[in-house]
This record gives structure tokens, sequence and C-alpha cells, in this order.
């Protein structure tokens, strides 16, 4: 009769566990805080974040004030796992568009099998490498500066060389950038990854001595974003702009150096297959723009509506084989390329089966492709030799609707592309639901949301424009102070659209009866 009763009383708890789940907690961080508090309570906060981390439990939120933390238990590690649909998070308190209210001047690592962890709106600072090794995590609105001075690493990583198991990354409205790091963002024998909204700015560099910026450079290649051995990986509307000028690296080399770079080793567990980049931007950089490097095959590796301004002294897009056979299985549609220093598009791949179809490529002064295979079509290109595929038009774009890098306004160009389709790039609305993952449903859809004026911009920018040790230059020079989307947009000469513009809140508005 006692375990027929003790049963009951057992199914009774169980089910009102399921019913009404343990509640997460909250618990707060100050500058002012105490670490002998139980910090659950804004009149009771902890002083470092470590603090705080030790007392959280799955599931639970650490929302942190305004300030600065360098403290050496400020680091931004060993936080609990949480569980699908029950992220434990780490955010600032205070989030807002104009600034960053909380700069962590310490590590942050996510360890192997750390899991549904969450961090929202904090900027990390220092020469740490920013490091992800765990699987469904979530970066969000954060901001990532600077990187070690030396060594082959990186200001931010996901993955490492030892095991296989970081996947389920996401990275959205956030930038990467500062003085350090072989490549700004590194994703790793990582898969099932979205780079989501993301401004990157290359600063070098790879041995880089922060005292004399250029000291130690010309170790290449060097990249803003690199995705390096994986599969699965989705990159949204990400701009990279403004990187590695000469004015700082004085007359060092430029070659292998690029904003998007996409190497593949042969002997890498995972094969190359399924990466996607759509509706982003190479702008202002030294080096190539797009560039596909290494001597193994992929299957399904597009480029599509995207676009690139001003590569100096390099092409707009390379596909390299490393001198050993190899498909590279790459689709390129709808770029718009403008302003190329050398080639619009090479491919030196021996047997690589490179396609470009529906893009502008003009002014530039090399071929339009030079290329050992490239199947072309559809193209226009105006500027440098001509190009001659079925279908390619030689035409200036800018007198045929290319008023802005990122859409096609009117005339031919409406047109140019294959079946009477558009020719060039259309970058106007945000790719992906905001918030998801890899595999979630939406992750990889053309939004009905707008994708400018760029999200989060003036805090953004203030953060580029205020990095440590960097001298200003592009969007951040002192007599030029447009925002991101004025500097992307007027590239052309031409005015910002005025349907890009926020509306102004009337003042003094007065309520209308129905």
């Amino acid at each position: 009769m006692k375990n027929s009763i003790l049963s009951i009383l057992l199914l009774f708890f169980s089910i009102l566990f399921f019913i009404f789940p343990t509640q997460a907690t909250n618990f707060y961080v100050s500058t002012n805080g105490a670490d002998n508090s139980n910090c659950q309570d804004t009149l009771n906060r902890c002083r470092t974040i470590g603090y705080a981390i030790s007392k959280m439990a799955a599931g639970d939120t650490l929302l942190i004030g305004d300030g600065s933390y360098s403290n050496a238990n400020d680091a931004v590690t060993g936080m609990p796992s949480g569980s699908a649909g029950n992220y434990t998070t780490i955010r600032a308190e205070n989030i807002n568009d104009a600034e960053s209210k909380v700069t962590i001047n310490q590590q942050l690592s996510i360890y192997r099998n750390e899991k549904y962890i969450q961090i929202d709106g904090l900027k990390f600072t220092g020469h740490f490498e920013k490091s992800i090794q765990g699987h469904h995590i979530k970066l969000t609105r954060s901001a990532f500066e600077g990187g070690p001075v030396d060594g082959n690493t990186a200001n931010l990583v996901f993955g490492t060389n030892d095991h296989l198991d970081t996947h389920h990354i996401l990275l959205e409205d956030s930038s990467v950038y500062g003085l350090g790091g072989r490549y700004k963002l590194l994703v790793y024998q990582t898969r099932n990854v979205v780079i989501r909204r993301v401004v990157i700015r290359p600063d070098g560099g790879w041995a880089l001595n922060q005292s004399q910026p250029g000291a130690g450079y010309g170790s290449t290649p060097e990249a803003g974003i690199s995705i390096y051995n994986s599969p699965d990986v989705e990159i949204q509307n990400v701009i990279v702009l403004d990187g590695m000028t000469t004015a700082i690296y004085n007359g060092a080399p430029e070659s292998w150096t690029s904003a998007f770079y996409y190497p593949l080793s042969g002997d890498s567990p995972y094969a190359s297959a399924n990466v996607r980049t759509v509706g982003s931007i190479a702008f202002n950089n030294i080096g190539t723009s797009f560039m596909y490097d290494g001597p193994a095959n992929r299957t399904n590796i597009t480029l599509e509506h995207s676009a690139a301004w001003k590569p100096a002294n390099a092409t707009g897009f390379i596909a390299e084989g490393g001198g050993v056979s190899a498909g590279l299985g790459l689709t390129m549609t709808n770029l718009t390329l403008v302003n190329i220093y050398d080639n619009g598009i090479a491919n030196w791949n021996n047997n690589g089966d490179v396609r470009v179809k529906n893009s502008i490529i003009t002014n530039y002064s090399g071929n339009f492709y030079a290329s050992r295979t490239l199947y072309e079509s559809y193209n226009v290109c105006f500027g440098g030799n001509t190009c001659k595929g079925a279908g390619d038009k030689n035409i200036d774009p800018e007198l045929n609707g290319l008023m802005y890098l990122l859409r096609i306004d009117s005339g031919q160009l409406q047109t140019s592309g294959e079946n009477g389709s558009q020719a060039g790039a259309n970058i106007i609305n945000q790719t992906g639901k905001t918030g998801s993952q890899h595999g979630d449903s939406g992750f990889n859809i053309e939004q009905n949301t707008a994708l400018w004026p760029w999200m989060n911009e003036g805090k953004i920018k203030n953060d580029l424009c205020n990095a440590a040790g960097i001298q200003n230059r592009g969007i951040c020079t002192a007599n030029n102070s447009p925002t991101i989307t004025e500097y992307i947009w007027g590239a052309l000469g031409n005015a910002v659209p005025s349907d890009l513009r926020p509306m102004q809140v009337p003042a003094n508005p007065k309520w209308i009866k129905n």
C-alpha cells in the first residue's frame, strides 16, 4: 500500500514539474556590485562576471550593467549549458542602437560540448582570441574588437583543429574588427553556421606589432572572413569594408589578402559542400573581394546577389586550384563588381567547373575573365576587354540603370539576364529569419523586411571609429562622416534614395479620431 501511495505521489510531482517547470533565474552584475551578494536582484548585484556565472544554472540569464569589465574574473567562460528553447543567456542590461554599453576586456571562451548559450549586446575587446567550440550558440548584437598580435590566430573563431563537435552557430547583427588576428572571423571545421547582418573590417594582421602597425606584416593569406574546411554555411548580408590599406601597411604586399576567403585543404575530414554567400558586400578593401582557394572538390558552392566595389590592386573574384586538378563546383549569379583594379573574374583552377551569369562587371582594367575553365553567359561588362559569352552585353551599366551597387533602377539591365531577368545584384531585403539557426524554418529565405538603413549602424560605426590603435580611414575619415547606409549607397556618386531613409517622427503629433 505504501509503495502504491509513493508511486502516486511521484507521478503527481512529475506531472507538476512538466506543467510548472522550474523558473529560470535572472542574475545581475554591475561595476559597483559586490561578490558576496546573491546577485538575483538589482539591489544585490555581483561585481564580477565570473562570480555571477558560478551561481547560474541551465537556462538562467545574466544581465550586465553599463560599464567596462577587465578584472581577471570577468572572463565569459564556463557557462552552464541550456537546452533547446531555454538558452542560458548573458546579455547587456541596456542595449541601444547608439553605442555599446558593456565592454569586456577579457576572454570569451565557449568550450567543447557546451551548448544552447546566447551572448547578446556585449562588446569584447583586447588581444584575446574569442573562441567558440560548442554547439547551438547564438552571438547577437555584439562587437568583437581585436585579436592576438602574433601566431596563426583570429579575432573570433568558430571551431578548432582538435575535434569536429562545433556546429549550429549563429552570428547576427554584430561586428568584428580591430588590430591582431590573421583573420577577423574564422569558421574552421565547423558545420551548420549562419553569419547574418555582420560588419567586418580587416585591420590586420598576422604577427602585427600594435605599437607599430605594419611591423611583422607579410605572412599571407589574410582575410576579413574565412570559411575554412566547413560545410553547410550561410553567409547572409555580410559587409567587409575598408580593409588593409597601404596607408597602414606602408606598401607591404597585398597579394593573397581578401575580404571573403574560402580555403579548403585536401586532408580535411569535411568536404566543402553547401556554402552559400548571398546579399553580401566587399567594399573598399585592398586585395581580392571573393577568393575560393584549395585543391579539393567542392559541391553546391554559390555566390549570389552580392557586390564588390573598388578592390585595389586585385581582382574582383578569384578561384584558385592550388596547382591540383579539382572541380570547384562553383556558381555565381547576379553579381555587381565595380571599379576593379585588375581582372573582373579569374579562375586559375586546372579543372574547375566555375559558372557566372546575370552579372555586371564594370570599370575593370584587365579581362572580363581570365580563365583556364569558366562558363559565362548573360553578363554585362564594360571598361576592359569585352565579355563574349552567350547573351553577354558590352554596354555601360551606369547609363543603363546602375545608380547603386545594390539594386537596378531602370534601363537595359532590368532585362539583360537569362530569360529577360535582371542582371546585377539586388540587396534590398534581409535574408534569413532573425534568430534562426541553420535548418530552422526560414533560416535561408529572403524576408519581407528592409535591410536598409543598416541594423544598429550608429553603434557599429561608433565602435569601428573608436577602435584602439587604428588609423581612421574609409567610413571613419575625419572629413567624411556618413552612416554605413550612406557610405555604401553613395559609392557611385548618387544621393541615397529617399525610400531607404527612416521616416522622421513628426513634431507635436496629434491624435486623429476614427
